[in-house]
């Protein structure tokens, strides 16, 4: 299973979220010996969790969890370090899961173990790995430990994961930023051809005509260069100018 959470990189040799969240519950059950599992991922605020389940009906419990705010998962994450393990249905003793418990009953699994996922990012972060079983001889002591092992591991690689996207974003705004200003910069270059204006001044008008029409000064810059700005963008300074031309007077 290691071997298979590592070979979730992708063509350019990054490891991506969804795909490690996938292979983790598609072979915790095969290798922990359960009948299912799911894995769940808060980020934290504004950012949707994301979940992963071997089969459709353990990634909608999990799903049902989050809203629930409950369940083994839930217990796993608020904690942060030790497994919770549990079994269902216990006569006579209060659930601790009012809403989870019935629900995996009737799915027929009777117990459950859960590893957090300690992923330590500038952001607030937190997951765990579920696993259900029908059979009180599931979960072992060394099934545990190496549910914990294999957890862990995950976590390493979801950091990563993490570590990599957040790379690609910073690239793509460097790379947006930088596009920004040369089309700014040529777009000064051709107002100041046509209406005589430094390239100072050119910028001033280009400020102004964005601020006056609430439109983004990127934007205007690019039909400058492109040609389809307003001709009134490219006419020579004269005494009755555009109100949006005009310096504001404080």
């Amino acid at each position: 299973m290691f071997v298979a959470l590592a070979g979730g990189a992708s063509d350019d040799n990054s490891f991506d979220v969804p795909g490690t969240l996938a292979v983790l519950a598609e072979r915790g059950p095969e290798v922990l010996g359960a009948d299912a599992a799911s894995v769940v991922l808060t980020p934290g605020k504004g950012d949707e969790a994301q979940v992963a389940g071997s089969s459709p009906e353990a990634s909608l419990l999990e799903r049902e969890a989050l809203k629930w705010a409950e369940g083994p998962g839930h217990d796993c994450r608020r904690s942060g370090t030790r497994p919770v393990i549990s079994r269902f249905g216990v006569a006579g003793v209060p659930t601790r899961w009012p809403s989870y418990t019935p629900r995996a009953l009737k799915l027929g699994y009777t117990h459950v173990v859960a590893f957090s996922l300690a992923i330590e990012t500038p952001r607030p972060a937190d997951g765990a790995f579920i696993l259900l079983s029908r059979s009180a001889r599931a979960f072992t002591p060394e099934t545990v430990a190496l549910g914990r092992s294999v957890s862990d591991f995950a976590a390493l690689l979801l950091r990563r994961a993490g570590e990599a996207e957040r790379g690609r974003k910073l690239t793509a705004q460097l790379e947006h930023a930088l596009t920004s200003r040369i089309g700014i910069e040529q777009a000064k270059g051709v107002v100041a051809a046509h209406t005589g204006l430094s390239v100072d001044a050119s910028f001033e008008r280009l400020r102004r005509y964005a601020r006056s029409h609430q439109r983004p000064l990127n934007e205007v810059a690019r039909e400058v260069v492109q040609g389809t700005a307003d001709p009134e963008m490219l006419e020579p300074p004269h005494a009755r100018e555009p109100s949006w031309a005009k310096p504001r007077v404080t």
